[in-house]
């Protein structure tokens, strides 16, 4: 990125598997340059991804110093210096119950349910008898069972005014406009940002989305 373009973006919101890693493994060291190169220009680093954050800390241990923030779960989890929040309640223990009792394997975040894409139906109907109101959101071979309304962007959307709340007392005060922020996604379901595609220096070759 060049320095023109770094000094007037003010975030860096990038997904993480696709995007950063690929094939399960923990970036590269370009990539972690990269990302130390843009926190050094003044980006504020944003992660944001369906990982539940103790599966994403045992794939990338260093993760809390390499980003300032991360936003997981799609959504649900904020994770940054200054503290740790959920951003929903959890999805009922009950639907849980459901899939282990139909020897439906999955893993629970803090706050999503994490099974196959090939289990959706069943996933889907544990849902609807319990009448819960939350969404099934597809990632590859990956199911995620978030409450209703919670995606990257409402996640991202948080984790802004996190920042834009606490950069007096954490020595960044940010200018948090639309047009100030850079999307590094390989897909993402868009909120209220427009949202730029962008590569710091060279390490996200082919990365880059804008939608149309």
């Amino acid at each position: 990125m060049g320095t023109r373009a770094s000094g007037y973006f003010r975030v860096l919101a990038v997904d993480f598997d696709g995007t950063l890693a690929e094939g399960g493994l923990p970036p590269r060291p370009t990539v972690l340059d990269a990302l130390t190169a843009a926190r050094a220009q003044g980006l504020l680093v944003v992660l944001v991804t369906g990982r539940i954050m103790e599966e994403l800390r045992e794939t990338w241990p260093s993760v809390a110093t390499s980003v300032d923030c991360v936003v997981a779960e799609n959504g649900a989890v904020l994770s940054w210096p200054e503290g740790h929040r959920l951003l929903a309640p959890p999805v009922d223990e009950r639907l849980g119950s459901s899939l282990a009792a139909a020897g439906i394997p999955f893993r629970r975040g803090e706050v999503l349910l994490a099974a196959s894409v090939a289990d959706e139906p069943a996933v889907l109907d544990g849902v609807r008898a319990l009448q819960l109101d939350c969404q099934t959101v597809a990632n590859r071979t990956e199911l995620m069972v978030v409450p209703a309304g919670v995606s990257k962007g409402s996640g991202l959307h948080r984790a802004l005014g996190e920042f834009h709340r606490l950069g007096p007392r954490i020595g960044r005060g940010l200018d948090l406009q639309e047009e100030r922020l850079v999307g590094v996604f390989r897909t993402l379901a868009c909120h209220t940002y427009r949202w730029y595609a962008a590569a710091v220096a060279c390490a996200f070759p082919n990365r880059c989305w804008r939608p149309r």
